[in-house]
């Protein structure tokens, strides 16, 4: 499946059919499962024989079994270091710098104030103006 509403070519019942990411999303979840197994193939066909009977029979169960299995999990304290490596460039403006650091401080894993305090003090410590600096550091 493709996101953004590409179509995507699966067959089922030796039919050969265009089906749109939309027409999955909305369909029943019985019409769901039968689509993903058809689309998957065998790799991950095998995966999904091997689930429990109750998770294997239903798409959600499916979906989050194998979202388990193949998502990526986020290591934070990588996260943290690359935004902490983050300074400002000289042909940077400090909106696009700001915007950076936010996209960044995503997935940090910071609760609300620690995120507005990372990212304070990584201004503080890495943009190219110093007057911002200076006002910063005196609230």
């Amino acid at each position: 499946m493709h996101r953004h509403g590409y179509t995507t070519a699966v067959t089922l019942s030796d039919a050969h059919t265009q089906v749109t990411d939309a027409q999955i999303r909305y369909a029943d979840a019985q019409t769901q499962l039968i689509v993903i197994r058809n689309i998957i193939g065998k790799e991950v066909g095998q995966i999904i024989e091997e689930l429990p009977t109750d998770t294997a029979s239903s798409y959600q169960g499916v979906s989050e079994a194998l979202n388990r299995k193949f998502l990526h999990r986020r290591n934070n304290d990588y996260e943290r270091y690359i935004f902490n490596l983050m300074s400002q460039k000289r042909d940077e403006s400090m909106g696009e710098f700001i915007l950076w650091l936010k996209r960044l401080a995503r997935y940090c894993a910071f609760d609300t104030n620690t995120t507005e305090d990372a990212l304070r003090l990584q201004i503080i410590e890495e943009c190219q103006s110093k007057f911002l600096q200076r006002l910063l550091l005196k609230k």
